[in-house]
């Protein structure tokens, strides 16, 4: 049937190697979530050692405030949006047979999803590994001295003050503990790379990159260039609200952005089987 042509295509697991790349597929897909949830992060035990820092660097001092583009609805996005998209203009190609359009509707589908595991794979590991402090760091943390009674601040002026040093540099700071909510504490042991701009940019240059080669899915002309300045100009604003609301810095965006256009234009132009 029709149906399945379409699961033939989207999960093939017809032979030993298949349903291996598929068990791996599902492995990456668990870690991802568990990476995401930070159980792998630095930030995620009160009694993991975490990355040491200066109370008076400039670079971890900006305040916390709410993202305009949540993790969460993102990835809501991210795993709805694109893929009825993907299914509704390959639908809409003219002359192609129904059973071709059920076939590479899968094939096309299963493409973005496995490029999107990938980028996030990708990104969450090397979160996981680096643990670069976010901009916001101080004021989401509320660092503490390890093991103290009384939770003063540790970064206060009075406190940094009768701290030993022999530099004119403030202090390292090497043990310590967040006092912060748990899930900002975590989250602000992962700036780099940013996620939202490995994210955006692949599902932005993925889809560009459809419309490109399928230029009868979208009529008329017009309408898929549009269509293609929206992607592109939704990719770059979501990365770059990342740096404006200090969510990150400038390179993790870079790098996250990097990640995401990489691997598009892979899955973009790498021909099917």
């Amino acid at each position: 049937s029709l149906l399945v042509v379409f699961l033939d295509a989207l999960v093939p697991a017809s032979t030993l190697a298949e349903l291996a790349t598929e068990v791996l597929l599902a492995a990456l897909a668990v870690y991802v979530f568990l990476s995401i949830a930070g159980v792998f992060q630095a930030g995620s035990s009160s009694s993991m050692r975490r990355p040491a820092f200066r109370c008076d660097d400039p670079d971890l001092q900006s305040p916390f405030v709410a993202e305009s583009v949540r993790t969460r609805d993102l990835a809501i996005f991210v795993v709805t949006v694109p893929p009825a998209m993907l299914l509704v203009l390959e639908f809409r190609r003219s002359g192609a047979p129904l059973r071709d359009r059920f076939f590479w509707s899968g094939r096309l589908l299963r493409r973005y999803i496995v490029g999107l595991l990938l980028v996030t794979t990708a990104t969450q590991l090397l979160k996981d590994v680096v643990a670069e402090k976010r901009p916001y760091f101080l004021d989401a943390c509320k660092p503490v001295f390890r093991n103290h009674r009384n939770a003063t601040l540790l970064c206060q002026s009075s406190i940094v003050a009768v701290l030993p040093t022999f530099s004119t540099a403030s202090p390292l700071v090497t043990d310590y503990v967040c006092s912060g909510p748990p899930r900002d504490v975590s989250r602000s042991f992962d700036s780099f790379p940013s996620g939202h701009s490995s994210v955006s940019c692949y599902v932005g240059f993925y889809l560009v990159g459809y419309l490109v080669w399928r230029g009868d899915a979208v009529a008329p002309s017009a309408a898929r260039v549009l269509l293609v300045a929206l992607l592109v100009a939704s990719a770059v604003a979501v990365s770059l609200s990342r740096i404006v609301e200090h969510m990150h810095f400038w390179w993790d965006v870079g790098v996250g952005g990097a990640i995401g256009l990489t691997v598009a234009l892979v899955f973009v132009l790498w021909p099917f089987s």
